[in-house]
């Protein structure tokens, strides 16, 4: 019937009227087919194969086109298991991708040669890794329907034993050639996810073009970064002139790695300077301090912070009657949809703690009280890691792929030769030792110390010479402080005086690291 006419129909039909067993289905197919490509528009006259690749890639490339995605309908795909018809159940935002792997499925039924039909499969096959990786931890997150979280766990077995197996196996030459074609379909998402693979599965021999073109790929930072990482971890000497882009990608990742924004509505100024220094010590980018609740809240409601710190000395212009300033100010935030899970930080003196606790901290109005005396290292145990540690947020994955990043550059600086021109990330480095997270920090101390360069000598001795700093850091920075004198074998008095310091210290590690030190040194 007409309500029943769709060109998605054409490649069922052409294939029926190519090889079905029966001439009187073949005959009738060929009949309809002619119909429906006449009704539809159709042009250009194909066969069956490229009609069901132009259906996967309409499916794959635009699902909001997807005239079987509706609200009406069932979220089901269809299979035959001998003549039996087989439904699958599910996600809605699911159907486009698993339509598109079964119209594939079909192409490549009629020829398993079809190069086209399995490049766009594994495509289509890291896009559904990658959708079902973010929705797994955005619907666990935001607490879904137990139905939805259920149909994702049956499904995990799937992902990780088909899906990502049928990635791994790929061979390199299609698998480049999926990377090209997500390049350019603009899908960052797809191309993160095959650049991963081609890493994880250490590929080697001519670097591909397709992964060279992704370092300058205009669409995605992520994209940039992941093929960067990739590079760098290949560390491709003979034939590469791709080296600049690698180490300045690299650099750019590690210095753009998870800054938390934090307003301080604070009404004392030397408190609110205070908590100024501490917050820039752990990578925090804080708006200067108001002095009124009804500021405060213009601010943060225009531009919504990842954080607030707040005190009791900061005034309300209007009564509240009985409510206190700050429970005012949070029952404000709550009621806007904008700041309604912006977590509130309460810094009170320390005599205050206690009482304060009582009148203000609640995990389920997400307010936490901390003393006043607070310090940097506090800041990261009592504030960051309890509200940000472990969550799957934006900047959690940034800092992740800082990490990842400053890895790579160390892993690269320790072989024989290198084709990326290391030395010139060296000022990125040195500018995230101070005051990002450690699992940024460890890496990128590690690889000043591998790279060599004499201008991370300074540097490397303040961070090694903070006793804010954790055991871990300073350990680290001392040995790369001595990797970097066995090749200089300069040093300066200040230097050499925090060498001395370590080797008296009571800690094992540091002592044992700057005897290191201190036999580079002249």
């Amino acid at each position: 019937t007409r309500n029943l006419i769709d060109e998605t129909s054409l490649a069922t039909l052409k294939a029926m009227a190519e090889s079905d067993a029966s001439s009187e289905v073949r005959a009738t197919a060929a009949t309809s087919f002619a119909s429906v490509r006449a009704t539809v528009g159709d042009s250009k006259l194909r066969e069956a194969k490229q009609y069901f690749l132009r259906n996967a890639y309409t499916y794959y490339s635009k699902p909001y086109s997807n005239p079987f995605d509706k609200s009406s309908l069932e979220s089901l795909v269809y299979s035959l298991s001998g003549d039996q018809i087989v439904s699958e159940k599910v996600a809605r935002f699911q159907l486009s991708e698993r339509m598109a792997q079964k119209a594939l499925e079909e192409a490549l039924g009629l020829d398993c040669e079809y190069r086209s039909a399995y490049v766009l499969s594994i495509c289509n096959d890291a896009a559904q890794i990658s959708e079902y990786d973010r929705s797994v931890g955005l619907y666990q997150k935001d607490g879904a329907e137990g139905d939805v979280l259920a149909l994702l766990a049956g499904q995990k077995s799937y992902i990780d034993y088909v899906l990502r197996l049928r990635l791994i196996q790929a061979p390199s030459t299609e698998l480049y050639a999926a990377l090209g074609q997500a390049l350019q379909d603009k899908r960052a998402d797809v191309a993160v996810v095959i650049i991963e693979t081609i890493r994880e599965t250490r590929r080697r021999g001519a670097v591909p073009a397709e992964l060279v073109a992704a370092l300058e790929d205009e669409n995605s930072r992520l994209v940039r970064a992941a093929a960067a990482i990739a590079l760098a971890d290949w560390n491709p000497v003979d034939d590469f002139d791709g080296g600049a882009l690698v180490a300045s990608n690299l650099a750019e990742t590690i210095l753009s790695g998870g800054v938390r924004v934090v307003q301080r509505v604070i009404g004392d100024s030397q408190r609110a300077n205070r908590l100024a220094g501490l917050l820039r010590q752990v990578n925090a980018e804080s708006y200067s301090a108001v002095s009124t609740i009804e500021e405060g809240y213009a601010m943060v409601s225009n531009s919504p912070p990842d954080l607030i710190l707040i005190d009791e000395s900061v005034t309300i212009d209007q009564k509240p009657g009985s409510t206190a300033p700050i429970n005012y100010f949070v029952n404000q935030l709550r009621r806007n949809y904008r700041t309604a899970s912006v977590p509130v930080v309460v810094v009170v003196p320390e005599v205050r703690m206690a009482a304060a606790k009582d009148d203000y901290a609640s995990d389920e109005r997400k307010i936490l009280v901390v003393s006043d005396s607070i310090d940097s290292v506090g800041m990261r145990s009592q504030i960051f890691d309890p509200l940000f540690g472990g969550k799957d947020d934006a900047k959690n994955a940034a800092t992740r792929l800082a990490a990842e990043a400053a890895k790579a550059l160390a892993a690269a600086a320790s072989s024989t030769a290198t084709g990326i021109p290391l030395e010139s990330t060296v000022e990125a480095l040195l500018k995230v030792i101070d005051n990002r997270e450690d699992v940024v920090r460890l890496p990128s101390i590690l690889a000043l110390g591998r790279i060599g360069d004499a201008r991370a000598a300074g540097p490397l001795s303040v961070v090694a010479a903070n006793g804010e700093n954790s055991s871990a850091i300073r350990v680290a920075a001392m040995a790369a402080l001595g990797e970097v004198l066995q090749g200089s074998g300069q040093t300066s008095p200040a230097v050499l005086e925090v060498i001395q310091g370590g080797m008296a210290s009571a800690d094992l590690d540091l002592r044992r690291a700057a005897w290191y030190a201190f036999s580079g040194a002249q």
